[in-house]
Formats: C-alpha cells, sequence, structure tokens
C-alpha cells in the first residue's frame, strides 16, 4: 500500500491527515484511500497584529530603530566631546565641562558671529550644534513620506522668514526668539491627519552656521581653529549614515547578474511592450479577440514610452475602434487603463507646480537614446550623494544645475524587475520586431520561460527551508553570502502570513514522515487568503462592507414592494440592477432586448438564467447569472449565447445592445470565444 498525506493550509491552522492507499490503476493519478491512520491540526499565530493586520516584525522594527538612533546619538555626542577636548575647545576636567551647561548656548551662537569668544564658549556653542542638527532629507526613503513633507514645507517656511528677517543664521534667529521667550524647540502638532510645524531647520542652514562661525572665530584663534580641527568636528557633527543597499536578488534566466530596477528605462520599455504584445481586441460582442497588429502596437507604444496612462477610452480613439462596443483582454473593472512608461512622466515632465519650466528638463528626457537614460537612472538610484550626481548630471547631460537638482529630487518608481538588465537586452529586439509573446521572445533569445532553472533531480527526505528551494529557482532576494544567516543569504517572502504558513507547514510534514515514513503522494488544499497582504485584506473590507450597504438598501427595497428579505430576493434585485447599473429605466432583457420593469421581476415573467451553462462550467457566482424573461431561458436551454445566436434562437444584434451596458465579468461570457 501507498501512503499519502493531506493538509488544508490556512492562515493560522493547519488540518492533516495519514491515509492508506491503494497503488493507483492503469491511467489514474491518484489511488483510493483504504485506512486512516492518523489525523489532526496545528494552530500557530500569523504574526500579525489582531487590530492593525500589521506584521508584528513592524512593531519590533520601530521599537529598534528609536534604540538604535538614541545609541548612535550618544556615541556620536561622545566622539564629539573627546574631539573639542582635544582641539582645545572644551576643559580636560569633567567639572568645568560640566560648569559650562550653565551658558545659553543660544546667546553664544549669536555672538560667536560678531564677537571674540573664550575657546570653551567657542566649543559649547559647537556642541550644540549636535544637539539639534536640523533635517536632512533623503530621495529614497522620503518619497511619500507625508510627515516628511511636512517637515519640508515647515523648513521653506522657516528659509523665507530668515530672509525677510534679514538675520544671517538659524542660530541668531533662535537667539531673538529664546530672549523674547518665544519657542525654538520645533515641536509638531497633528492638524487632520497630518502633522505640521511652525518652522523646522535644515541640515544645512546648521552647516552654514557652523562655517560661520568658525570662520569669524578663526580670526581671534588661528592656532586652536586650524582646518584640520575644522574638519575633524565638522565631520563628527553632520555625519550622516550612508543607507544599507537592499539587495535586488538575481535574476531569473542569468544567474549571476542581479534583477533591473523597475524604475530603468528598459526596464519600462520591456514592461510596456509585454503589455501590448499580450493586449487583445474585441470590436463587438460576438467578435473573436485578436492581437494588435504591428502598426497598432506601435501606435500605442510612442504614447506610453511618453510616459502617457491611456485609458481605454483613449486606447479606442487612437487605435481608431469605436468605444462604445471594442473590449479588450485586460479591460476589467480593477485595470482601467494602460500604466506608460513612469520613469518617463516623473523625468520627463515639462510643467511642474511652482517650478520655472526653465529649471525642468522635460522633453529633453524624451530625445536621450536608452542606454544614456539607463545610465542617468542609475546614477539617481546609487547611494553617492546629491552633490556629486548633480555634478555628474550637469556634464553628462550639458544642463543646468537647477534641473539636476530637480531631477535628483525625484523620486523613481520603487522595487525590481524579475529579469536583469542583460536578460531583457536579450529578449527587447524579439519583442520589438513583431507582435509576439513574452514566452515566444523568451525562446527567441535562447531562454526557456516554462523552465528557466534546470533541475539537479534531487530527491529530499526530509522539506528543506522553503527559502532554499525558492533561491534555487531564483525568486527570492537574498545576498547569497554563505556566511549570513539562512533568511538573508536565501531571501524570505516579505509577507510574513506566508513566510510562518511555509514554515510551519515544514515542520507538520517532516514530524509526519519521521512517525509514518515518506510519503508516495501529498494533497494540499490552500485557503485563497493566505497570500494577502494588508492593502488586499482591506480591500476584501471595503468590498464586503460595500456589499453589505447594497443589500441593506435592496431590503428596504424589498420592503417597500411588500416582499421577503430573503436571499433569492435579494439576488434578483442584484441580477436586475446588473443589467443596467446607471440607468433602471432601460434594464432589458439581455437575449430580446425586451424591458424588464421591477414589477415583472417578481412577477413569474422572469427567471434567472446561468449565461454559460450550469451543466457544463458548474459556475453558480453572481457573475455567470443574469435575469431574463422567462421565455427566453426556456429558449436559450443549455447553450451559450454564442451557441444559441449560431443556432438563430436569437439575434446577435439585439444582444448587441442589450449587453452593452452590463459589468465586464458578465460582458465577455455572451462572446462568441465564452
Amino acid at each position: 500500500m501507498s501512503l499519502r498525506f493531506s493538509f488544508d493550509l490556512g492562515t493560522n491552522s493547519i488540518g492533516w491527515a495519514v491515509y492508506r492507499t491503494h497503488p493507483p490503476k492503469a491511467g489514474e493519478k491518484t489511488g483510493v484511500p483504504v485506512e486512516l491512520c492518523d489525523a489532526g491540526v496545528r494552530v500557530f499565530p500569523d504574526s500579525r497584529d489582531p487590530k492593525s493586520q500589521q506584521s508584528l516584525a513592524a512593531d519590533r522594527r520601530v521599537a529598534r530603530g528609536m534604540r538604535r538612533r538614541r545609541d548612535r546619538y550618544l556615541e556620536r555626542r561622545g566622539h564629539l566631546m573627546n574631539a573639542l577636548v582635544e582641539c582645545g575647545l572644551m576643559p580636560q576636567d569633567e567639572a568645568k565641562r560640566k560648569a559650562l551647561e550653565s551658558l545659553d548656548p543660544y546667546d553664544l551662537r549669536a555672538r560667536a558671529l560678531d564677537k571674540k569668544l573664550a575657546p570653551e564658549k567657542i566649543g559649547r556653542a559647537l556642541f550644540h550644534l549636535n544637539q539639534r542638527r536640523g533635517f536632512k532629507s533623503n530621495r529614497k526613503t522620503d518619497a511619500g513620506d507625508k510627515e516628511a513633507e511636512g517637515m519640508k514645507a515647515a523648513i521653506e517656511k522657516l528659509e523665507q522668514r530668515l530672509r525677510d528677517e534679514g538675520v544671517r543664521t538659524i542660530g541668531e534667529w533662535l537667539a531673538g526668539r529664546h530672549q523674547g521667550r518665544d519657542d525654538v524647540r520645533f515641536r509638531g502638532r497633528l492638524a487632520g491627519n497630518k502633522m505640521e510645524w511652525e518652522f523646522y531647520p535644515q541640515r544645512a542652514m546648521l552647516e552654514r552656521e557652523f562655517d560661520a562661525i568658525w570662520k569669524a572665530q578663526a580670526k581671534h584663534h588661528p592656532a586652536l581653529l586650524t582646518d584640520a580641527a575644522r574638519h575633524k568636528i565638522q565631520e563628527i557633527i553632520f555625519y550622516q549614515r550612508p543607507l544599507k543597499p537592499v539587495p535586488a536578488g538575481k535574476c531569473t534566466f542569468e544567474a549571476e547578474e542581479d534583477r533591473a530596477p523597475k524604475a530603468l528605462p528598459t526596464a519600462e520599455h520591456f514592461r510596456i511592450l509585454q503589455d501590448l504584445n499580450h493586449l487583445k481586441v474585441r470590436c463587438t460582442s460576438f467578435g473573436e479577440q485578436q492581437p494588435l497588429t504591428l502598426e497598432e502596437r506601435n501606435k500605442l507604444l510612442n504614447k506610453l514610452a511618453s510616459g502617457a496612462v491611456m485609458a481605454w477610452k483613449s486606447v479606442c480613439k487612437t487605435l481608431g475602434y469605436p468605444p462604445d462596443t471594442t473590449t479588450f483582454n485586460f479591460q476589467s473593472e480593477k485595470r482601467k487603463e494602460l500604466k506608460g512608461d513612469e520613469t518617463a512622466r516623473r523625468l520627463g515632465v515639462s510643467k511642474r507646480k511652482n517650478i520655472d519650466a526653465a529649471d525642468l528638463i522635460g522633453k529633453q528626457w524624451h530625445g536621450l537614446p536608452l542606454a544614456t537614460q539607463d545610465a542617468v537612472v542609475e546614477k539617481l538610484l546609487g547611494n553617492e550623494d546629491d552633490d556629486s550626481v548633480c555634478g555628474w548630471l550637469m556634464d553628462k547631460l550639458n544642463i543646468t544645475q537647477a534641473q539636476a537638482q530637480h531631477m535628483v529630487n525625484t523620486s523613481l518608481p520603487p522595487g525590481y524587475a524579475r529579469l536583469s538588465k542583460k536578460a531583457m537586452a536579450q529578449i527587447l529586439p524579439h519583442l520589438e520586431s513583431g507582435v509576439i509573446t513574452y514566452s515566444e521572445a523568451c525562446k527567441e533569445a535562447g531562454y526557456d520561460h516554462a523552465n528557466p532553472v534546470e533541475e539537479t533531480g534531487e530527491v529530499f527526505n526530509r522539506l528543506p527551508p522553503y527559502q532554499e528551494i525558492e533561491a534555487f529557482n531564483r525568486q527570492l532576494a537574498g545576498t547569497g553570502d554563505p556566511n549570513d544567516p539562512p533568511d538573508k543569504r536565501y531571501g524570505r517572502y516579505p509577507n510574513p502570513t506566508v513566510h510562518v504558513g511555509l514554515n510551519q507547514m515544514r515542520r507538520v510534514v517532516n514530524a509526519l514522515a519521521e512517525k509514518h515514513g515518506v510519503p508516495s503522494e501529498i494533497v494540499l488544499e490552500i485557503a485563497r487568503d493566505l497570500k494577502n497582504s494588508k492593502k488586499t485584506r482591506d480591500e476584501i473590507k471595503k468590498g464586503q462592507k460595500k456589499n453589505q450597504d447594497a443589500n441593506e438598501k435592496r431590503n428596504i427595497k424589498l420592503r417597500e414592494l411588500r416582499l421577503p428579505e430573503n436571499g433569492e430576493n435579494r439576488m434578483r434585485l442584484r441580477l436586475w440592477e446588473d443589467l443596467n447599473p446607471d440607468n433602471p429605466s432601460n434594464r432589458c432583457c439581455p437575449y430580446t432586448g425586451k424591458q424588464i420593469s421591477i414589477g415583472m421581476l417578481f412577477s413569474g415573467e422572469v427567471d434567472i438564467d446561468h449565461i454559460l451553462p450550469w451543466s457544463r462550467t458548474l459556475d453558480n457566482s453572481a457573475a455567470n447569472r443574469t435575469v431574463c424573461v422567462l421565455e427566453a431561458n426556456r429558449r436559450k436551454g443549455d447553450y451559450s449565447p454564442a451557441e444559441a445566436v449560431k443556432r438563430g434562437i436569437f439575434q446577435k444584434e439585439d444582444i448587441d445592445c442589450a449587453t452593452a451596458n452590463l459589468p465586464g465579468n458578465k460582458q465577455w461570457r455572451f462572446a462568441i470565444d465564452a
């Protein structure tokens, strides 16, 4: 006899059973169970906060970040104090240093611009710069950060106030406020769902003040305030830890190559070509879906490459198709447009709010060769400081400093594609040469799309960690360093529910194999919501709430009609609403075009019909059901709408007209290839 393990994997539990089965007969894939040997359930936490549904790791990460910031601040403060003592700007004796705390640092910072200060008072002023050294924006991490945006707005407001009031440094301005008993701490306050600040200093303001103080006091203390001392102290106060690079993961086809950033123009061009080469158009309800011609593909490619986002009506207009009777295979309630080159849209913009057009690179971006665009984006995504990137852009593109600065400040699309730049370069010519699918283009380029990795044939008696298998298939983004722990070396799924579920599954399988032996087969059922992210779960809850509200409105309608508030009556109302969601007075039978009033809906003259026959599809979803006149349902029988038209039961023109207002998830079922 053979051994079968059966599992039902949910978000926080695994139901399991072990069977003995007869070996499968000829032509059969599985045997027949003859004995239940063991069964049980393993329950485990899904690593999410019950209230917020955020990963528990997120809470730990926030607390760890706070500890690290505090530790790094204390370490920097200690280094600065040692440097000030070494340079003669702070007393050697700790008690004397402690006595300097009684001095007003704001007053010292203002006086240092014009008057000679004792060395220890200069040190006290410089030490205070380190305490609150201002905000320094990071163009990679601050993109889309509402709090950072509020800080930037407060910084611009403060810059304007400093200019209007004619003060030289932020310290001089704060000294005036401190003397007038005004608040000198930049505390935020919540306004609605946004954080606001009356003022917020920028790191650059403090750096300018450091330069001004040093220059003014160096005249009086040339032996102490040397260039070497200045460099050392300035480096400590304004040191910014470089960002740790995120591993990109390895290319699906080229094992030694990193995946390309999604913002790379080559990757954007590759994605657009993939979409267009797979795009199919249907001009009438009963027409067959046809791929685009090369000329049509190139028309859309030119528009999307400019960064345009094309709604389906715009696509129809560009191709010369009537929008009322034309549909596309990608068209759905969730996908209402074709997405263009996002990088080109952000960098090639000619107008931007509150920015002079002369300070934008604009249309010049679209005229650059693809290789140059790639080089620019790679530079922008690098970890070099902004000043060096600006200089490189000015030399490479022959643009002004303002244009280069705006390019540096532009946030680019995040994330990585599945393929490397090298693999894309091999496949792109084939995608460009004709309207062929991605898999066909891969084959032409010498890649096996279906089996990108050659299997070793190795058989395991125990399940290894899923990261090892996925790393072999190059599905995860890890460092690949054998000295790193498995999660770092191989990478892991970012969804905590999936990560925990797969690890728990491995533990159960290996425990059962230890107890009962290695199985001949494993049967697995997986919950649909296992892979859902927080965003997806929120969308599901939002959809459920929307359905609940719609059902409540239907109940009110049923009470008005003095009808039972049951599931069948609510379903009839829902299907009737689907006939024309926008115009209740024009809801017609989808087969005959005959008007269906709400009075007819519950009179016995109207029936619920499966659009594609239930006996052949087993599809009882609301998307496969509609209401039609009773006579039409009887005539249609066990045919699909297209088959009924072909047999002369219904007229194609009647169905085309009556189904024009149906939702997309129903319309396609009336097509000839449904």
